[in-house]
């Protein structure tokens, strides 16, 4: 079993290029937690055909995070800016069969904050929208 820090930030905030969904600078530091596998949250999340959004099905939410190397049993560690989309994915992982699931509540906003904690800080340029298609606009 393997434990995985996944990082489901908007593109922006992965890339490096915004500290945060609030402003560019919001936070004093841009990038991502050293090692850490992103997944943009809205993945997770798709439209029915009434136009209504709900979580994509287990099947779909498996086949992500295969893609990834994630398996049922490893440990996920979620995170975001503050924990709140963070929350949204943990909750579509455990509905998909994910349990060992955890949000880092503080997330972002307090990593990013301790100067003392390591980051990775290289502005990343996204060519392909990851390895399963674009995110789904919400």
């Amino acid at each position: 079993r393997k434990a995985h820090l996944l990082d489901v930030r908007d593109a922006a905030e992965w890339q490096g290029l915004t500290s945060s969904p609030y402003g560019i600078d919001f936070s004093p530091r841009k990038g991502r937690i050293l090692n850490s596998i992103w997944i943009e949250w809205y993945n997770f999340m798709e439209k029915d055909e009434s136009n209504i959004i709900k979580v994509k099905s287990k099947e779909n939410i498996q086949d992500i995070m295969s893609v990834k190397n994630i398996n049922l049993d490893d440990e996920i560690i979620i995170y975001c800016f503050k924990g709140a989309r963070a929350s949204n994915t943990l909750m579509s992982l455990r509905e998909a069969g994910y349990y060992n699931v955890k949000n880092y509540f503080a997330s972002w906003n307090e990593w990013s904050r301790d100067f003392e904690l390591p980051i990775d800080d290289k502005i990343i340029e996204i060519s392909t929208f990851q390895d399963f298609g674009p995110p789904t606009r919400l």
